[in-house]
């Protein structure tokens, strides 16, 4: 069980598998989490295509439903300086503001080569790294030539995610990619 920070605003409730992610030899092969909202009996399986949920959960005012509260959690991408806010997949239910560098994450010849991901969290100027707390490690953001636009740049970020531990008696390998 992971309770990554309370300031994300969610519970790991669960850790579980479907049949298909499992490996006779290896034994499950991909994560699957559950979350729960606090204060909220709604459960989340928030990212089928990554398997984890890296962040909290924010609302635009069109996903409040008057009867039942917030219904829709919308996923923001911001990459490096730009401004431009991207929304791949409102099922994703996280909210990344940025993606920055430390002094340690550039190569002289090659540049940065370490992304590192922070998250702003609702109307909030605090900016997080939950990736340590997660137990995850974030190795690359790449794109694939169908995310480039000639006038615009790459227009559809993809992510892929390491987790350093897999459960406390073995690592894992995988790599999960959006």
């Amino acid at each position: 069980m992971l309770d990554p920070s309370p300031a994300l605003n969610i519970d790991v409730s669960a850790v579980s598998y479907s049949d298909s992610d499992v490996d006779v030899d290896r034994g499950p092969t991909r994560p699957r989490f559950g979350f729960v909202l606090r204060n909220s009996d709604h459960m989340l399986d928030p990212s089928p295509a990554l398997n984890i949920d890296v962040s909290a959960v924010s609302y635009s005012d069109s996903d409040v439903d008057v009867d039942r509260g917030p219904t829709r959690p919308r996923l923001r991408f911001r990459l490096g300086n730009s401004d431009r806010m991207l929304d791949p997949s409102p099922a994703l239910n996280i909210d990344v503001s940025a993606v920055s560098y430390s002094d340690s994450d550039v190569d002289v010849d090659r540049g940065p080569t370490r992304p590192r991901l922070r998250f702003r969290f609702g109307n909030s100027d605090r900016m997080l790294d939950p990736s340590p707390a997660l137990n995850i490690d974030v190795s690359a953001v790449s794109y694939s030539e169908s995310d480039v636009d000639v006038d615009r740049g790459p227009t559809r970020p993809r992510f892929r995610f390491r987790f350093r531990e897999f459960r406390s008696h073995a690592r894992s390998q995988s790599c999960f990619e959006y």
